[in-house]
């Protein structure tokens, strides 16, 4: 009897843990090899995005593809955010997570900055466009711990 109350109490505990992850928007727990999947698949759909890469130097066209960058940028942060990586990843995911939604703001500003036609504001957003660097150390720090995420995020330019 008593075994039986102590398995239903742990049915409902689960029930109620996947309950409050549906209702927060996170998904359980991920393995290092889930986890690296994951954040390898966020970035490459925002890689897809970046190809032909935008280039400065011909303007035409290039606010459309900025702006579709940036949107391919803010859904991996939204993806990312909902992960719930595994213990050792916590806070290289933290940061992996600012600095994506980071690089979306910089590439806004650069984006607004190609709308306005000023290239010395353009070239100014785009010194300042600091985010990659961020994830990619976020990225080393986790593939350090034996994550295996093979993705290389590049610079506007």
């Amino acid at each position: 009897m008593l075994r039986g109350v102590a398995v239903a109490l742990s049915i409902s505990a689960l029930a109620l843990s996947a309950g409050l992850n549906a209702a927060c928007g996170t998904e359980p727990r991920l393995s290092k090899d889930g986890y690296s999947r994951r954040v390898t698949a966020a970035f490459a759909a925002v890689e897809a995005r970046l190809r032909p890469r935008p280039r400065i130097q011909r303007l035409e066209g290039t606010s459309g593809r900025l702006r579709a960058f940036k949107r391919a940028l803010d859904r991996a942060a939204a993806t990312l955010d909902r992960l719930d990586p595994p213990g050792d990843a916590e806070e290289e995911h933290l940061a992996l997570v600012s600095a994506t939604r980071d690089y979306a703001h910089q590439v806004d500003l650069v984006r607004a900055s190609v709308d306005f036609g000023d290239p010395v504001l353009i070239a100014t957003h785009l010194r300042e466009v600091t985010a990659p660097a961020r994830i990619r150390r976020a990225i080393r720090l986790l593939n350090a711990k034996g994550y295996r995420i093979p993705v290389h995020v590049a610079l506007l330019r």
